[in-house]
């Protein structure tokens, strides 16, 4: 390969912008992510993701300054670590074009705050990244939410607009896929990849910067807090909207007059939330900050009720929350207990008590018994702190304590 970047072509610019990537003091942090999946040069206008390869234009590579190439290939990075082809269907498939600059905003502000005006990276011209600082330390849905109720002027720069997300094109494309395109284990592998490249991007970072690794955090990320909020958020929404339904009794009113018949539509109600709480004494210090998510969530979503259980080798005490509690319920917190964690005496007390919620979210260090009770229906694990932790049913959130 030529040592002179001007003579490389495109695929072997891109090699060599991951290598400036991994040497880079702070970049060095997602340069491991780049090892993960392939890298294909295709004619499309600018790049695009599906959270594990990446797509590059070759007209676009050729054309961009090194420093600018340095930011479109550490922008499609945090995609692919933040997971943003895979966490987020359910809101592409309903708002594409917003959900696409959700994402990008959330991103480009990582991109910035990394370089530290450093010059390490600049910006593209000819298609520019969103960017706005409104959007400092808002979560992807968050902006999303935002954006749908807002729009965007379609200069990048957010504000009122078309009230529909605006015209502001992202800088590229977001191919959404299942994770391990549906294959439950390729799943896992996929996300023990990503964050074992998080950890080493850690690693890394920490050498170059002169600082020990075990004080080393990624303080980039815990500003846009993308990691547990926005899968959190998700959860609850996708759990806990209303399904839409449809019946012949009554018929649709509105066509009638025109001999047509037709099914009208109703709203099956939401139902409720139950959020099971380790009471250990490695969790207590965690749960407001958790709980002021739920609380926000809440209030977009309306369950008609959310039960707490407090449970540590049994369940301690239940509080029972109504709409009305959602916008304070992280300072109505009660927890009680602290001894042992045998988690199988939630699914045990909902039995007994008939608790039949829309959903279940178990906050929790991880540190409970080999096999376990779980509750049924969609089930949620909340783990704070334990990367060793896999359930035995259920969706897996980590909550790395550095980011509460």
């Amino acid at each position: 390969m030529t040592t002179n970047y001007d003579g490389l072509n495109a695929r072997e610019r891109i090699a060599r912008i991951h290598i400036d990537l991994m040497q880079d003091p702070e970049f060095s942090r997602i340069g491991p992510v780049t090892q993960i999946g392939d890298v294909h040069i295709k004619d499309i206008p600018t790049a695009q993701t599906n959270g594990l390869d990446v797509w590059y234009s070759e007209a676009w590579t050729l054309k961009l300054s090194r420093g600018q190439l340095r930011y479109v290939v550490a922008h499609e990075q945090l995609h692919k670590l933040l997971m943003h082809c895979t966490l987020y269907n359910a809101a592409f498939k309903k708002h594409p074009q917003e959900s696409a600059q959700a994402v990008d905003y959330v991103v480009n502000l990582v991109v910035e705050d990394m370089d530290k005006k450093r010059g390490f990276v600049e910006r593209p011209t000819d298609f520019p990244p969103l960017i706005d600082e409104k959007y400092r330390d808002w979560s992807c849905m968050e902006v999303l939410q935002d954006l749908i109720n807002n729009g965007d002027d379609g200069t990048g720069g957010g504000g009122k607009g078309t009230g529909k997300g605006g015209t502001a094109p992202p800088m590229d494309e977001h191919i959404q896929r299942e994770p391990g395109d549906g294959d439950a284990a390729k799943a896992k592998e996929e996300e023990q990849a990503l964050e074992d490249a998080h950890v080493q991007g850690e690693i890394t970072s920490a050498r170059l910067r002169g600082t020990s690794a075990g004080g080393a955090s990624l303080k980039g990320f815990e500003k846009t807090q993308t990691e547990w909020r926005d899968p959190l958020r998700q959860f609850m929404v996708e759990a806990m909207e209303g399904d839409e339904m449809s019946r012949w009794c009554p018929p649709n009113k509105l066509f009638r007059p025109l001999g047509i018949m037709l099914p009208s539509h109703f709203a099956e109600a939401a139902g409720g939330l139950v959020v099971a709480c380790d009471t250990s004494g490695s969790m207590r210090a965690y749960y407001a900050r958790v709980f002021g998510e739920i609380g926000r969530v809440a209030e977009q979503v309306q369950p008609q009720w959310i039960i707490v259980i407090w449970w540590d080798s049994k369940v301690q005490s239940v509080q029972q929350f109504v709409p009305a509690d959602y916008p304070t319920l992280a300072t109505k917190l009660n927890a009680k207990g602290g001894g042992g964690t045998i988690v199988s005496c939630v699914a045990q007390y909902m039995a007994k008590a008939k608790l039949k919620p829309k959903a279940t979210i178990i906050l929790t260090d991880g540190e409970i018994e080999s096999q376990y009770e779980c509750p049924p229906g969609p089930l949620l694990w909340g783990v704070v702190g334990n990367a060793r932790f896999r359930p035995l049913k259920g969706k897996l959130l980590r909550i790395g304590k550095e980011t509460l």
